[in-house]
């Protein structure tokens, strides 16, 4: 009586073995990537990601890690376009879609820098952000003028910073003076001195304070949108 043979098992097919192997290399160059992103090691990661596009170049991951690469380097227009092959290859690759809307951003924003600068038009520049009254009025108090550069009031501004050294230079001389005077062998204050000395302490504090009122009023009174960026490829 001949024994049934028993079927054997069968063998995993060299595809299946090959796309395992391709997947745990896909992995492992994208995680070099990002580990040498992370690290600052950038020729080190262009180099991996390069290696990741080459052997995998139909890979939303490839192009991702590509398009990080490009970002870090400051290349930003390079960094969109990966990112957008990237969302091409898989439209559900959320990462992928938010830094390449994130690269839009920053792009558009530069160009319209760029314009405003070649323009002269400042004051365009100046409402580009949201003036906060109170931060201006803090600033001006650490010292005189910061707030009204703050609002964009550069002129105004560096006269106000200029005033306050002055001023400040003042204080601080008399107050050595003084403090000299009231040593053993320190000499009397003259009547010049001190009304240096006052005049400047008095003069540097109410500029403080008016310089704070100021910054805060103009912020208040001169409010300004966030323009919309220019955000074409």
């Amino acid at each position: 009586m001949t024994e049934s043979k028993r079927p054997r098992p069968p063998r995993p097919e060299p595809r299946s073995l090959d796309k395992t192997l391709a997947y745990e290399e896909m992995g492992r160059l994208g995680e070099t990537v990002r580990r040498d992103l992370y690290a600052g090691r950038i020729p080190s990661a262009e180099k991996a990601a390069l290696e990741l596009l080459e052997k995998f170049p139909d890979s939303t991951t490839a192009h991702e890690r590509m398009g990080d690469v490009f970002a870090a380097q400051g290349r930003r227009s390079k960094a969109r376009d990966e990112y957008k092959k990237a969302l091409e290859i898989l439209p559900a690759n959320a990462d992928a879609e938010r830094k390449y809307a994130e690269a839009m951003l920053f792009i558009g924003e530069a160009e319209r820098t760029r314009n405003i600068m070649l323009t002269g038009n400042l004051a365009e520049l100046r409402g580009a952000v949201n003036k906060n009254p109170s931060a201006a009025a803090s600033r001006s108090l650490l010292f005189p003028g910061l707030g009204q550069l703050y609002n964009g009031e550069y002129e105004k501004g560096i006269a106000i910073v200029c005033g306050g050294f002055v001023l400040m230079g003042v204080a601080v001389w008399g107050m050595a003076e003084f403090i000299a005077s009231l040593m053993p062998r320190g000499e009397p204050m003259g009547a010049v001195q001190a009304f240096a000395a006052i005049l400047g302490s008095m003069g540097y504090a109410l500029l403080l304070i008016w310089s704070a009122w100021d910054a805060k009023k103009q912020a208040e009174t001169e409010p300004s949108a966030p323009a919309s960026p220019d955000t074409r490829p």
